[in-house]
């Protein structure tokens, strides 16, 4: 099933075949992996063999998914131009991630999770995000990040 923009279109398989990043997910007694592709984040129900692709962004430009990492509550998705999307598992909701929020760039080329800590690699530089307190810190050139 593919979902765009909460419609539904039944659809065998992954949006793409270049999976670009992979990751496992056993969340509520069901095993998933959950996939970037550049057209979307697919997940497949290991156990019933069932395909669910995902575009939160709704556009072709939103769906080009560079990275994607699984923690106890969120999927998180990195978007080659659109930021994070980040998937409440428990809530079934997508939300957005941005500049404007604290991330350094909306380019974002890998992710990292480290216990309470989100590490974000991006075209300009290297964003931290800790989800007990909430604060964001980006790492770039004006702060000792040596530029190429």
């Amino acid at each position: 099933m593919v979902l765009r923009n909460g419609v539904a279109d039944e659809k065998a398989g992954p949006p793409d075949s270049f999976i670009r990043a992979v990751a496992r997910d056993d969340y509520g007694g069901k095993k998933y992996l959950w996939m970037a592709t550049p057209k979307g984040v697919t997940r497949y129900n290991i156990v019933e063999g069932a395909w669910t692709t995902f575009r939160p962004g709704g556009s072709s430009i939103k769906d080009d998914y560079t990275d994607i990492i699984v923690d106890e509550q969120y999927i998180w998705a990195a978007s080659a131009g659109f930021g994070i999307q980040r998937y409440d598992k428990e809530a079934n909701t997508w939300e957005n991630i941005q500049v404007i929020d604290g991330l350094p760039n909306n380019a974002v080329t890998a992710l990292s999770a480290d216990g309470s800590d989100l590490w974000i690699a991006t075209e300009e530089g290297l964003g931290h995000f800790n989800f007990v307190d909430g604060i964001w810190d980006v790492f770039d050139a004006a702060n000792g990040l040596t530029e190429i």
